[in-house]
């Protein structure tokens, strides 16, 4: 019994624990908090969230990740001796991470040798695609959303035939959970009644009437 009230004094006081925190820490920890019974994976940062379609815009249905403790792709910044083959990141203005390869020797600075200057960097796709364990769909229809930065745990899994023999090519997959909340008939019109609410301050869920 001592046992049994230790352990629920013990969940008690991470419940008090957790409600002093902002609900940005919140989100950023639950997916790691909340890891699937039995799962073990490797804990990883989100480096490129989802994105609907929209005018201009092209859909983004999977995540990038990076892997904690790996320092290939390093923070941009002035004032360093950079050589060509070398890679670096800088968030944009939407909040994403754009990865960069150096193309020409160059020490950095703000003004005409900085990160967007094409003479010394041009672009590449940084970061591993990672889906959700257990949704195979439309992840932008799904409630929530992991932002960058983000800490979560992810693990590579294949899929599995009726027989029940996993495949040998695999992808990386975020062990959370996630539920669909829209829909999208065959007229091309969406139906929800929550939806996830994507902003540059504080992403959240929303209720929605009369969709």
């Amino acid at each position: 019994m001592d046992r049994v009230n230790d352990r629920i004094n013990r969940i008690d006081a991470a419940a008090r624990q957790e409600r002093l925190l902002p609900p940005q820490m919140i989100q950023k920890t639950h997916a790691v908090r909340h890891q699937a019974a039995g799962e073990s994976g490797t804990l990883a940062r989100i480096v490129r969230t989802l994105q609907r379609e929209a005018p201009g815009v092209e859909a983004r249905k999977m995540y990038k990740i990076e892997f904690l403790g790996d320092e290939a792709t390093g923070l941009w910044a002035a004032g360093t001796d950079y050589v060509a083959g070398d890679k670096s990141k800088k968030k944009n203005s939407d909040g994403d991470w754009e990865v960069k390869e150096c193309i020409k020797n160059h020490t950095s600075n703000v003004d005409d040798r900085n990160f967007d200057n094409t003479t010394y960097w041009k672009d590449i796709e940084g970061g591993l695609d990672a889906g959700v364990l257990h949704f195979d769909g439309d992840l932008t229809l799904t409630s929530p959303w992991f932002q960058v930065d983000d800490i979560v745990l992810v693990k590579q899994v294949g899929t599995f035939s009726t027989s029940g023999v996993e495949s040998e090519e695999k992808t990386w997959k975020i062990l959370a959970t996630v539920s669909q909340v829209e829909t999208i008939d065959s007229g091309g019109k969406r139906h929800y009644s929550i939806r996830w609410y994507q902003s540059t301050g504080y992403s959240r869920t929303k209720a929605v009437f009369g969709a």
